[in-house]
């Protein structure tokens, strides 16, 4: 996976937006999600065609140096990418020239390119080489912005830590950083105004019960436990971060962060008014005596909303009943 942060030049990670206005499964039209994400009946089709369009707004221009914005339809490109871990597809399809406004666009996806969840990704790039001043990208190719990303899945949705958690699947071995520590699972960014998941490809094994379909029989009682014992660890980190960002009076920086103490104070405070629960948290987390019942509450919260009794129990009763 490319780290777009570390990037040498001006980049801007969330200067494009991309939406579908039309969604066709072997020229069958399907109804869209209201998120960036389309879950598909089962692996049974043939052709994908998504029609929609990717907006430039003025944050990915400003990858470009003052002078060259005006004529960014000249000097830069948008494009799609569609890339799929399991099969190592990457195919850019492009869009139209770079300048601000919105490019319409058709995407056609054939079954035989894919093999499980895919992404589309926008991008604006360099299409010209140039001499701008430092701290801006140069050289033909180079990107400029990028956009959420689009999923689409053969399947119904896993479960996810909220509608603020992007995830994605990554080779970590590929990645200059992450490849050095092959035993990890899964990373997670909370540096950004959302909050980015890596789980490792390379693991094929888990991925593939974490990809698994169908609601019933060993893979599925399987994946809820696997997601049980990730979402563990990445509650965590989100509420730890989210409660370090609390200023006094209970605000945060970023809209993820609220929405993860929001969503774990009701089981952390069960008997306690809701409007005082965010008062006890902070003075939970001011008080460094308290801190270790502070983990000890996220712990009890997210023992009750993740069910994992349930799961563990479901897995005892499936692999007893196969044996």
């Amino acid at each position: 996976m490319r780290r777009e942060r570390f990037l040498p030049f001006a980049f801007a990670r969330h200067g494009l937006r991309l939406a579908v206005s039309e969604l066709a499964l072997d020229g069958k039209s399907l109804p869209l999600d209201e998120h960036e994400v389309i879950h598909l009946d089962d692996e049974s089709w043939r052709e994908l065609r998504l029609v929609g369009a990717v907006e430039v707004g003025d944050e990915a221009l400003a990858s470009l140096p003052p002078d060259e914005r005006g004529r960014a339809d000249q000097l830069a490109a948008l494009w799609l990418v569609l890339r799929c871990d399991r099969t190592a597809l990457r195919r850019g399809v492009p869009v139209g020239p770079g300048g601000a406004g919105t490019r319409e666009f058709e995407l056609t996806v054939p079954r035989a390119e894919v093999d499980g969840p895919f992404e589309v990704v926008p991008w604006l790039v360099r299409s010209r080489a140039g001499a701008p001043p430092p701290g801006y990208a140069a050289s033909e190719g180079a990107r400029l912005a990028s956009g959420p990303r689009l999923y689409v899945y053969p399947h119904e949705p896993a479960p996810r830590a909220g509608d603020f958690l992007e995830v994605v699947y990554v080779r970590f071995s590929e990645d200059a950083v992450l490849r050095h520590q092959p035993w990890r699972l899964y990373q997670l960014e909370t540096h950004g105004d959302t909050p980015v998941l890596r789980i490792n490809a390379d693991h094929e094994s888990i991925v593939r019960v974490l990809d698994a379909r169908g609601q019933t029989g060993l893979d599925a009682r399987l994946r809820e436990v696997f997601y049980d014992q990730i979402s563990r660890g990445v509650w965590s980190l989100l509420f730890t971060g989210a409660v370090e960002s609390l200023d006094s009076e209970g605000r945060t920086h970023r809209p993820w962060q609220q929405g993860v103490i929001r969503e774990l104070l009701p089981h952390m405070f069960p008997e306690t008014p809701k409007r005082e629960r965010m008062h006890e948290l902070v003075a939970l987390r001011e008080d460094e005596s308290h801190l270790s019942l502070l983990a000890e509450k996220c712990d009890e919260a997210l023992q009750r909303r993740l069910d994992a009794v349930k799961h563990m129990t479901r897995l005892i009763e499936t692999t007893v009943g196969q044996r």
